[in-house]
């Protein structure tokens, strides 16, 4: 809904990696002197490297900027070197920390808005869902009083339900009248 039109839409689709790939001259001639190999995701075989006991996806040169630019929006405008640590744990292609930090710096929203400063504890990894709505959180939030001028004491019970993939977002109002509950969408992103 609030999606901007200047951002790709998904870019890391099996499918469309795989595409790429195959058109990628690097990964196809890494693929022939077997420094990559084939690992199949949800049925579609992408190029990837072994290293540190894990297979990491190479991602092609014609998806490497719209993809750093997509996970840089969907996290929050995040600096690079949290953005690189997210990229680094499922994709690798040369240059990935070089390549995220000069687009860093050439992000508006994050040189004007960010906070310098330390910052405080660690982020725990992120594993990274790559297909809408494989993986779901969902917390159930409330109940909150909420006094509304004239109206009243509000009592509101809230289940949220967020596509991990996407962030899609939606909340569900639940009321409870007379032990029957009845659920009304506020609120989709």
């Amino acid at each position: 809904m609030f999606y901007p039109e200047e951002l790709d839409t998904f870019p890391l689709g099996f499918d469309n990696i795989h595409h790429k790939q195959h058109n990628d001259a690097t990964i196809q001639e890494g693929l022939q002197m077997q420094c990559y190999m084939l690992q199949t995701f949800h049925g579609v075989c992408l190029a990837c490297l072994h290293c540190n006991n894990q297979h990491k996806i190479m991602l092609p040169l014609e998806r490497q900027c719209s993809t750093i630019m997509w996970y840089h929006f969907i996290m929050g405008h995040i600096g690079s070197a949290c953005l690189t640590a997210t990229l680094s744990v499922i994709f690798y292609f040369q240059h990935l920390k070089a390549t995220v930090e000069h687009y860093i710096t050439t992000c508006d929203s994050f040189q004007h808005n960010k906070q310098p400063g330390l910052s405080y504890g660690h982020i725990p990894p992120i594993q990274d869902v790559s297909t809408l709505w494989e993986e779901v959180a969902v917390d159930l939030i409330g109940p909150w009083k909420i006094q509304v001028q004239g109206i009243g004491h509000l009592c509101i019970t809230t289940l949220s339900i967020i596509d991990t993939c996407m962030t899609l977002t939606e909340l569900v109002h639940i009321t409870n009248k007379t032990s029957t509950y009845t659920a009304h969408k506020l609120y989709q992103a």
